[in-house]
């Protein structure tokens, strides 16, 4: 971003701390992505272990509030079961 805009407007963030850098990449990954859902899911199933980058997602829908939360089961759907008798597959979600 300092070849981007004019010299003196574009100050440079601190990345001395991890926490800080690691937020910033992450919204310039936002900016150079857009509406490419699958990053952000990613970036989301990835981050949400550590407790400064979790994020709750939250959707109102017809006035019901809906969550997904760190950890959750519903960021990936089971396998079937078939597939899992069939090859031997260890269940994706706990």
């Amino acid at each position: 971003m300092v070849k981007r805009y004019k010299t003196g407007k574009y100050i440079l963030p601190d990345f001395s701390d991890p926490t800080t850098a690691l937020k910033t990449i992450l919204v310039e990954r936002r900016k150079e992505f857009p509406f490419t859902s699958t990053i952000r899911w990613e970036d989301l199933r990835r981050l949400n272990g550590a407790k400064e980058t979790e994020t709750i997602l939250k959707r109102v829908l017809e006035s019901d509030l809906y969550e997904l939360k760190p950890g959750s089961n519903r960021y990936a759907l089971p396998l079937p079961q078939i597939e899992i008798n069939l090859n031997k597959f260890e269940q994706n979600i706990r």
